[in-house]
């Protein structure tokens, strides 16, 4: 750093010790100095933006700080005053690299909204469109990284009074990845571009477009959604709040179990109530993403959970990889925290409390959660809250299950997934058939050459000549059924000839001869 930059974190290293020397927190020498958690967010609220955002982040993440001081966080407010629309002008023209007038018929001088990042600006377009232009705050980066170098100096010294109730270095880690998404708005912009192709045809969902000729790491320009904002005025004007609930929990299904991409964070302030129900969707700079197999995985913890199957809540928690055995503590524990849900209704099963106190048992049994599921058990947290101050009678069980017990089906009994799996089998075989005259030529040389040891017990070779045809048989009947089986996948992957409902009708003669095969070798089996 330079001289400059020195003074500057000097002086702020200063300001932050001044507040929390005036706090009471004077913790040098004490053995503990961790505030209590009302305490601790009125302290990050003083300590300004960067802080607050440290905050914001953590209130998403109970598998690194305890669930009070994530509850508490949640009401940390990221207002401040907004800056000139001097600068306004200079960081778009700077980025965009035209003036204003020439990119915008209008843009008004007052802000819609102000936050520490930046601050959002109505426009209109050449064309007529109106748009919405978020701006990034002047020198916010540098705040940023000064303000994180500060706290990598504190913490030592947090990780040594701390007493195991967080992790620092794994705090400002994962703090630091998401600052640096968060300054670069393009990151932004390709979470929105993804979000609106998944809903382009939804009748029940508004996702803003991205204006990418309007766009740059610093200036956001989104279509606007002109709708009213989820508060009480709102709610009392609503004459369906069931159906704005329903079509909320639908739209949230879809992100996660569907698409395997989600808005991590729908609370009220991120919602906006459209004409005929429809929802509208706002700040996309925290995202969820999971993969076919963790959706898979996810949904059958989503009905272990429902159904208040232990057995199959572990069984989930080890087939995501989250630990490396199901073992009986973890049933047990997991048995202990869910004991409340066994044989109720649906109504009675609180699905974010359920989901928070799995959270809780991974970390009081140092379960590694990765970051993408816990932002996706938040989200569901926040979503069944939402639907419970909208609708205090809504059950978001009794929407999800359907949709949960569908999907279910739609993956293991479609034709799809059975045509999927039977080509997965096919390469399988192919592979095995390929490695097959190598691996058998390899036992020929070492039986040459005297390496191959073979124990036996029985002594009758008359017995070992007669099992060995019987084992030849065995072979022939396994090898023509493994590749009747992979002709057969491969032509109905291929679609080759006229079909049979839905099947090519020589791809299911296949499969016929292939089970014809497989029959005699269970015979051959059971004779044996």
């Amino acid at each position: 750093m330079g001289i400059v930059q020195e003074v500057k974190d000097v002086a702020r290293f200063e300001h932050i010790g001044a507040i929390l020397f005036k706090q009471g927190l004077d913790f040098i020498g004490k053995k503990s100095f961790i505030p209590s958690p009302p305490k601790l967010r009125r302290i990050l609220e003083e300590l300004g933006a960067t802080f607050v955002k440290l905050g914001q982040l953590l209130s998403l993440r109970p598998d690194l700080i305890p669930r009070e001081y994530c509850d508490e966080f949640r009401k940390l407010q990221d207002h401040v005053a907004p800056f000139p629309f001097s600068d306004v002008r200079q960081v778009v023209e700077t980025e965009l690299k035209q003036p204003v007038t020439k990119l915008f018929a209008h843009i008004d001088e007052k802000p819609l909204a102000s936050a520490s990042v930046g601050q959002v600006h109505r426009a209109r377009l050449k064309n007529g469109l109106v748009v919405a232009v978020k701006v990034q705050r002047p020198g916010i980066h540098k705040t940023f990284q000064t303000d994180i170098d500060i706290m990598m100096h504190f913490a030592p010294l947090l990780e040594k009074h701390a007493h195991g109730i967080f992790d620092p270095y794994t705090v400002l880690e994962e703090f630091k990845k998401y600052t640096q998404r968060e300054l670069d708005f393009q990151n932004e912009a390709r979470n929105i571009d993804q979000l609106y192709r998944n809903f382009r045809n939804s009748k029940t969902v508004r996702i803003p477009r991205v204006l990418w000729s309007h766009t740059s790491s610093r200036v956001l320009t989104l279509e606007l959604i002109d709708g009213k904002p989820v508060n009480t005025k709102t709610l009392r004007s609503m004459h369906d709040r069931k159906l704005f609930v329903r079509n909320l929990v639908d739209c949230m299904f879809q992100q996660i179990f569907v698409d395997g991409f989600f808005h991590a964070d729908p609370h009220a302030g991120n919602l906006m109530v459209l004409p005929h129900n429809r929802i509208g969707l706002l700040d996309f700079g925290i995202v969820g993403i999971l993969d076919e197999d963790i959706r898979e995985k996810m949904t059958q913890l989503c009905i272990a959970v429902i159904e208040g199957d232990v057995k199959m809540i572990a069984e989930s928690l080890c087939a995501l990889g989250f630990v490396e055995q199901c073992n009986r503590d973890l049933e047990r524990d997991i048995r202990l925290e869910l004991s409340q849900y066994y044989g109720a209704s649906l109504e009675q099963i609180n699905l974010s409390e359920a989901f928070q106190k799995v959270l809780m048992i991974a970390r009081r049994d140092h379960v590694h959660l990765p970051s993408d599921f816990v932002l996706l058990v938040k989200a569901v947290v926040t979503l069944e809250g939402v639907a419970r101050d909208l609708d205090p009678e809504c059950h978001v069980m009794d929407i999800i299950r359907p949709h949960a017990k569908r999907l279910m089906r739609e993956r293991y009994l479609s034709v799809r997934t059975v045509k999927k799996q039977a080509l997965s089998s096919s390469m399988e075989y192919l592979h095995l058939f390929r490695t097959f005259p190598t691996q058998f030529s390899n036992v020929l040389k070492k039986l040459q050459e005297g390496k191959l040891h073979i124990q036996m017990q029985d002594t009758d070779i008359h017995y070992l000549t007669v099992e060995m045809e019987r084992s030849s048989y065995r072979l022939a009947y396994a090898i023509i059924t493994g590749t009747m089986i992979m002709a057969s996948a491969l032509l109905w992957y291929a679609e080759i000839g006229p079909m049979f409902m839905g099947i090519p009708l020589i791809a299911l003669i296949g499969f016929v001869c292939a089970a014809f095969f497989a029959l005699l070798l269970v015979i051959a089996l059971i004779r044996r």
